[in-house]
């Protein structure tokens, strides 16, 4: 007994000092591994409540009828270490399904950057699925990897009663960044519809002409994208305040599908802004630029796609709206660094460097070519084949080949390069995505 008494000190002396109890991270609701849905309505989840998905292995998970405000959104939080959806059998890993101002964060653990991991759905399956009326949500710190289909899938379909069609439904205040996605069969990232311009209904109404629903105020930046079958981040419907910056996309398009295969996609109605991304290493174009106008584009490294490295597309546009296409640095495109073929005439192609390598001989249109009825203000473009000049590009060192070769201009201001320094404001600028 004595000896037993003695051991008993023992350990409580040792061990008393480690807490086991659950980790803190202070839930108004927790749900365990098991748990593979939520309803909000239900559980009644109020504006600025913590949803802690506890640390472990899980089939899936599916947040339904999550409702925060604009002033306190609603948070899912990763609690106790990272969170393993693995899902073989549905649709999705994680999916949102009418979910209005709600923040899925994988921050909950200081020690690990991304504390959602997404690994394997099925065939045609996303790794997150946003839909149903989902709209003012933020997606971050997610890995999400050898998902059937997109890494991230965010819009929702017209439905033939009228539901979520153009005018009865607007996607706003979307946020996905600080994600990994890698080695998916779809898209990096999907969000918005590709069909602005409307399609005919399902089998339910074949004879209906069905109109997408648009975006509004769209921020996509800070994520890591690899190894996709098809596009590395499409944005399609995004009709006002939309930005695509500081994403690196390396190795899209390794299905080669023809119009599958881009580094970014512009979609159909889309405008913004698309800067200081790197888009390296697809067998198809770095940038395509489908939208309605009012696109600019600036300050992206492109580096060795297939085809062009920034395509513009002649595709529904707006009146009086213009393509800007200024300080971006193409090295090793196989085709034109820049093929312009809408038929806007405020388009303008400013300060961009383009590095193919071969031969041009007398070609006028081998770094920049357009269509029959495309123009653009072309100014302050440095272009070579010289093959010595892509590597410490690529790498940020000084050429001097590039120094202040560019002009300057009024029509839009590029205040700093892609790694934040200032631009000189004396004397000639640089043209190109780095200020030396």
């Amino acid at each position: 007994m004595i000896i037993r008494l003695i051991l008993l000190l023992t350990f409580i002396s040792i061990f008393g000092q480690f807490n086991f109890e659950e980790p803190s991270c202070h839930c108004d609701f927790t749900l365990a591994p098991e748990t593979e849905q939520m309803n909000g309505f239900k559980t009644l989840v109020k504006p600025g409540d913590v949803i802690c998905i506890m640390a472990g292995k899980r089939k899936n998970l599916q947040l339904i009828n999550i409702q925060g405000d604009s002033i306190n959104p609603v948070k899912v939080i990763n609690c106790g270490g990272r969170v393993e959806v693995s899902n073989m059998v549905l649709g999705y890993g994680i999916k949102l399904d009418n979910c209005q101002y709600i923040k899925l964060t994988g921050t909950g653990d200081d020690k690990i950057e991304y504390g959602f991991l997404i690994d394997s759905t099925k065939k045609g399956a996303m790794g997150v699925m946003v839909g149903k009326g989902s709209s003012d949500f933020e997606i971050d710190h997610l890995e999400i990897k050898h998902s059937g289909f997109a890494g991230i899938m965010a819009k929702t379909d017209p439905e033939c009663d009228g539901s979520y069609t153009r005018g009865t439904f607007i996607q706003k205040n979307v946020f996905i960044h600080h994600n990994y996605i890698h080695h998916v069969k779809g898209e990096g990232l999907y969000v918005g519809n590709s069909f602005y311009t409307g399609w005919n209904g399902n089998k339910k109404c074949p004879d209906t002409l069905l109109f997408p629903h648009e975006l509004k105020n769209i921020k996509i930046y800070d994520n890591k994208i690899e190894n996709t079958q098809w596009d590395g981040i499409q944005l399609g419907c995004a009709v006002s305040k939309s930005e695509i910056y500081n994403n690196t996309i390396d190795s899209f398009g390794l299905a080669n599908i023809g119009s599958q295969r881009n580094g970014i996609q512009v979609g159909l109605g889309t405008t913004g802004l698309v800067y200081n991304n790197r888009v390296l290493n697809g067998k198809g174009n770095g940038i395509i630029v489908l939208g309605i106008g009012d696109n600019i584009i600036y300050n992206n490294l492109i580096s060795d796609c297939s085809e062009f490295g920034i395509f513009c597309d002649n595709r529904e546009v707006r009146d009086s709206s213009k393509i800007i296409l200024i300080n971006n640095s193409i090295l090793n495109p196989k085709m034109q660094g820049i093929k312009m073929s809408n038929e806007l005439t405020d388009n303008y192609i400013l300060n961009n460097v383009i590095i193919r390598t071969g031969e041009p001989g007398d070609k006028k249109d081998y770094f920049i070519s357009f269509g029959d009825k495309a123009a653009a203000r072309t100014e302050g473009n440095y272009t070579s084949n010289k093959k010595s000049l892509i590597k410490p590009l690529l790498e940020n060192r000084f050429v001097s080949d590039v120094v202040q070769k560019g002009k300057h201009q009024d029509v839009f201001s590029v205040d700093k390069d892609i790694n934040g320094k200032a631009r000189r404001k004396s004397g000639s600028p640089d043209p190109g995505c780095i200020e030396f």
